[in-house]
């Protein structure tokens, strides 16, 4: 009995073990993204990459003198991406597009919502705590 138990123990390891909740990319995928990034990586200067490793504070709630600083801090700076607070998000979306279109190197965004959209943003709906 014991010795069934065990094999089937090891079977189902063994079966479990198989299984996947990531999607496993493509060799080829990877390939040609590496490349990409690396030439982008490579086109910068150490300065620029510098800033690549900075995400700045943005709102969407502010009046256009902030939309104009963080916009100088992209360009200036080339940072690595944004990180929204307050606002809307149609506004968000609007202010995303803006910024990315005077960004050198694709910025990442990011939101503080541990929470949920609702604890930062206006006309959303709130996700229970």
């Amino acid at each position: 009995m014991f010795k069934k138990v065990t094999l089937f123990t090891i079977f189902l390891v063994i079966i479990v073990g198989q299984l996947s909740a990531q999607k496993f990319y493509h060799k080829i995928d990877t390939v040609a993204q590496q490349q990409w990034a690396d030439s982008v990586f490579n086109a910068l200067t150490p300065q620029e990459r510098l800033g690549q490793l900075f995400m700045v504070a943005a709102y969407s709630n502010r009046d256009q003198k902030h939309v104009d600083e963080i916009k100088e801090l992209i360009q200036q700076y080339n940072i690595g991406g944004l990180i929204f607070f307050q606002g809307g998000p149609y506004r968000q979306a609007r202010l995303n597009n803006e910024y990315q279109s005077v960004a050198k190197v694709p910025l990442a965004i990011a939101m503080d919502a541990e929470w949920g959209v609702g604890m930062r943003l206006d006309s959303v709906y709130d996700f229970p705590k």
